[in-house]
């Protein structure tokens, strides 16, 4: 998604984006609204200024964006085009804090009322995010709902990925889907911890797919498909596959992967053990060049060479290192991915690497 070309009002869009941290303060919050337990994230500026939020029913597993509006106090829900059965109704809060506690009402647009009740949470973000492996911002709203027993929007089915046993998360509405995956029988010691960060990340994709349906205007998409490319005992890695048309002049397409160990369910820092940058980037970058380069225009030893061209160490897998070249929007059908053998790395090991991803394989 290009953000450039996202109205700024996304701002208040809680967790779908980085640029969250210019708020002061995300709050996370427990209670219930007419009765009904929910999870909500609130998040308020410098000045102590609601800003906006998202909230969660608990039972229901149905996650709601919320956005300020002109009178103090008051949030509105989000809809969309494609939410049909909300197109005529915007619910609204009304709410007043009192020390750590929220109360006030939840109207609907035909004038129902009923009160919502909400204490705050102790703030155990920094903890949260510490366990999740600095998976992703909000990460207390995320763990917190990612402990619920209810699926959030999500239709399962059971394949085998990678040799593995998994379940598979799907939500769909409209042009807009994302699927995630789990672990279906977890066997080693981190592999509850994948599952809870694998579940925290589609749950966040889902926010993502809304805020495209809201703000893109011209027959918007988005498709992200998450699966388990590769696995053994050691390790698993996550492929997954972003195609988007949520404004800017081309759709996105982009692979992204992740590896995990499944001793301890940390992500896999590949950088940690190789030397791709700092003084070895450009003989890195001249080595691929020279092995890998051909005399077509997009993979040319000069494109390699060029500063604008991305190059990373993506996700292992038991042959070796996956290398991503990413060429930029304008030329993302230049994108291409090779294995490198784990002895032909040899050379750009790091002298005191905290991982030997050779005992990986």
């Amino acid at each position: 998604m290009n953000k450039s070309t996202i109205p700024n009002i996304i701002i208040v869009l809680l967790g779908l984006f980085t640029t969250l941290v210019c708020y002061a303060d995300l709050r996370v919050y427990t209670g219930s609204i007419a009765k009904q337990p929910v999870i909500v994230e609130l998040a308020f500026d410098a000045k102590n200024q609601l800003q906006g939020g998202r909230y969660a029913y608990v039972k229901q597993g149905k996650l709601l964006l919320l956005q300020t509006t002109k009178t103090d106090n008051t949030l509105e829900e989000f809809t969309t085009q494609y939410d049909h059965d909300l197109n005529n109704t915007r619910p609204s809060w009304q709410i007043k804090a009192t020390g750590n506690t929220l109360n006030g009402e939840w109207r609907s647009a035909n004038g129902n009322k009923f009160p919502i009740q909400l204490q705050l949470m102790p703030d155990n973000a920094r903890n949260s995010r510490a366990q999740l492996d600095n998976a992703l911002d909000g990460a207390q709203f995320n763990l917190q709902l990612a402990q619920q027993s209810a699926a959030l929007q999500f239709k399962t089915r059971s394949a085998t990925q990678a040799n593995l046993p998994v379940t598979v998360l799907n939500w769909e509405r409209a042009d807009f889907e994302v699927i995630g995956v789990q672990l279906a029988k977890p066997s080693q010691a981190g592999d509850i911890l994948i599952n809870q960060q694998l579940k925290i990340a589609a749950q966040n994709h889902i926010g993502i797919a809304l805020d495209c349906a809201t703000f893109t205007q011209t027959f918007p998409s988005f498709a992200l498909r998450s699966k388990i490319s590769s696995a053994n005992t050691h390790y698993v890695t996550l492929e997954t596959n972003t195609e988007s048309n949520c404004g800017g002049p081309h759709p996105t397409t982009r692979n992204d992967y992740q590896s995990y160990r499944r001793d301890t369910g940390q992500r896999i820092d590949i950088n940690a053990s190789y030397e791709f940058d700092g003084a070895n980037t450009t003989a890195f970058r001249q080595w691929i060049a020279k092995e890998y380069g051909h005399d077509d225009e997009c993979t040319s030893r000069k494109n390699i060479l060029a500063g604008g061209v991305f190059l990373r160490a993506s996700a292992i897998t038991e042959q070796g290192v996956l290398i991503s070249l990413e060429f930029g929007q304008r030329m993302s059908e230049c994108n291409t991915e090779f294995t490198l053998p784990y002895a032909t790395l040899r050379r750009f090991k790091r002298a005191k690497a905290p991982l030997d991803l050779e005992k990986f394989k």
